[in-house]
């Protein structure tokens, strides 16, 4: 008896496995037939739209293509989205007014990430040529600030550009703390010192530490805020014993003592700012 239950359980068990199959060789053909069909229409439907919008002068939108906005004028122009944000953000003239020492916010690496998957979240800034702003003043590794020339800043506020450039003819290691590098700012005290403003956390796993390579004439380019406040100073930017170069600024006093990390991210310090 025992025998018989077992043999009809077993064929039972073989027959909803051959419906399964049947199910699966006949049906997912159509299913993928009949998708790649409405893909197509989809398609075929923003072609027709971007089409019709191009031969419309009067009418103006936003599209995404590729995860980059572009906007479509009368001339079919596409105009660079970083150049429309900062164009506004220089308009509504939003500095970052804080009461606390920002995180470090200089990241940067020296080769592309073998996989894409890799880099999401994380920071691409490669090195770059001398931008045309920048003349070096001596032949070693020098930060410079730019505050008149202007960028974006956490996509939000209006910044200027800081600038790690190696003006020798040999490749210098820089170190980093997954992949942030140790520059802060620094501001002037009324009795002529310099106290930090900016602070970076360090990690507590030894894998976070490392180097790269900065070759000769290169640099990193980075966006710094232009920041709010109530005390007029004098600003700079600092790496061990690398500073930049002068200038003025706004910050508020408490700036100078009150460390700050994002409670809403315990990884903050693996992502950059990449927006120029």
């Amino acid at each position: 008896m025992k025998i018989l239950k077992y043999m009809l359980f077993t064929l039972l068990g073989l027959f909803i496995l051959f419906v399964g199959v049947v199910f699966i060789k006949t049906y997912l053909p159509l299913y993928e037939i009949q998708m790649d069909k409405l893909y197509s229409e989809i398609r075929k439907a923003d072609k027709i739209v971007v089409k019709n919008l191009s031969q419309n002068n009067t009418l103006t939108s936003i599209f995404k293509e590729h995860n980059s906005e572009y906007k479509l004028k009368k001339n079919d122009e596409k105009v660079n989205p970083k150049e429309n944000l900062l164009h506004k953000i220089e308009e509504s003239k939003q500095r970052l007014n804080i009461k606390y020492m920002h995180n470090g916010y200089c990241y940067g690496v020296d080769a592309p990430y073998p996989d894409p998957k890799e880099a999401e979240g994380l920071t691409t800034n490669l090195p770059i040529d001398f931008p045309p702003y920048y003349t070096p003043s001596t032949k070693t590794l020098e930060l410079r600030a730019f505050p008149t020339e202007k960028s974006i800043f956490k996509k939000s506020y209006v910044g200027f550009k800081l600038l790690l450039a190696n003006s020798t003819d040999k490749n210098i290691t820089i170190a980093h703390e997954d992949s942030r590098f140790n520059i802060i700012a620094q501001a002037k005290e009324t009795n002529g010192t310099w106290r930090d403003i900016e602070h970076c956390p360090h990690s507590t796993c030894g894998n976070s530490y490392g180097t790269y390579q900065l070759p000769p004439y290169k640099a990193w380019l980075f966006s710094a805020p232009i920041y709010g406040g109530n005390t007029k100073v004098k600003l700079r930017y600092k790496m061990g014993d690398v500073v930049s170069n002068e200038f003025d600024g706004m910050i508020n006093k408490e700036q100078f003592a009150i460390k700050w990390r994002d409670p809403n991210d315990q990884f903050d310090w693996l992502y950059g700012d990449s927006s120029f």
